[in-house]
């Protein structure tokens, strides 16, 4: 699947052949974000944790931009000011929404290469630090996405690979 890859100012979008089955990581951690979306930002200091615990996997975390109105610039600026160097892209036509069927932001999917394939191992929030919208809990207790990290490196299963990830609606576009 070819999506908008966030580069900086230019006349042409680049893309990017995003489930290759033969070339770059066996390992994508891919997070619907946004920039304006309070629950999402609540939650960049574990994204900068999964980040580096992708990196150590040997696996790329890619954060997905499903909102119609982000710009690259605005994506870039975001992440540069939250110190994050993730892939970013956009999915303004939610190409990657309807293919993983993700409703909010932040979701989180952890997926694996597989054959000829990738393998869904993971999907749903990044931690437990929202119990509900508007119930944050001081700091979360449980890191879903890491945790599912580890048990990837160690060979073994994911002890709940789906959960219901908490957050803001994805606002679905209609073509």
């Amino acid at each position: 699947m070819s999506v908008p890859l966030v580069g900086p100012p230019g006349p042409a979008t680049r893309r990017i052949e995003l489930f290759t089955t033969t070339e770059g990581p066996d390992l994508v951690v891919l997070v619907f974000t946004s920039t304006t979306c309070p629950i999402a930002n609540a939650s960049i200091p574990e994204l900068r944790r999964i980040q580096d615990r992708t990196r150590a996997s040997q696996g790329r975390l890619v954060l997905v931009h499903p909102d119609v109105l982000a710009t690259d610039e605005r994506v870039l600026r975001h992440a540069a000011e939250v110190g994050l160097d993730a892939m970013l892209v956009r999915d303004p036509e939610h190409e990657l929404v309807r293919m993983l069927q993700a409703s909010v932001v932040p979701e989180a999917f952890v997926l694996l290469r597989s054959g000829e394939g990738w393998r869904l191992r993971y999907r749903g929030p990044l931690d437990n630090l929202y119990a509900d919208i508007g119930r944050r809990r001081r700091q979360a207790s449980q890191w879903y996405v890491r945790d599912a990290l580890e048990a990837i490196d160690a060979g073994s299963e994911i002890e709940t690979p789906v959960r219901p990830a908490i957050g803001c609606r994805i606002e679905r576009w209609r073509p």
